[in-house]
C-alpha cells in the first residue's frame, strides 16, 4: 500500500498558489472560489501521482497497489491519520 502524507500541506501550499497566480493576474477570491480551486489543483496533483505509480507498476508487471492521501493531525497530544479520499 503506498499512503501519500501530508494532503492538508498540499491543499495549503495549493491554496497559496492560487491565491498568488489570482492576484498577479488582477484577479480577487472570494473564500469560495478559492478553495474550489485550490481542491481542483489537489486533485490534479494526486491524478498526476496515481499515473505515475501506475506507470512504474506497469513497467515492473506488478498489479496497481492501493493508495490513500492522508493528513496527519495532532491534537491534545494524540496523533489521527485521517483519510481524505472518499
Amino acid at each position: 500500500m503506498v499512503v501519500v502524507t501530508q494532503y492538508d500541506k498540499l491543499v495549503d501550499s495549493k491554496k497559496l498558489e492560487v491565491r498568488d497566480d489570482a492576484r498577479h493576474s488582477g484577479e480577487n477570491l472570494d473564500e469560495e472560489t478559492l478553495n474550489m480551486r485550490s481542491k481542483k489543483e489537489v486533485q490534479r496533483v494526486l491524478v498526476e501521482c496515481k499515473e505515475s505509480l501506475e506507470g512504474a507498476t506497469g513497467e515492473l508487471k506488478i498489479p496497481m497497489v492501493p493508495y490513500v492521501p492522508i493528513s496527519s493531525i495532532i491534537s491534545y497530544s494524540l496523533f489521527y491519520l485521517v483519510s481524505v479520499e472518499r
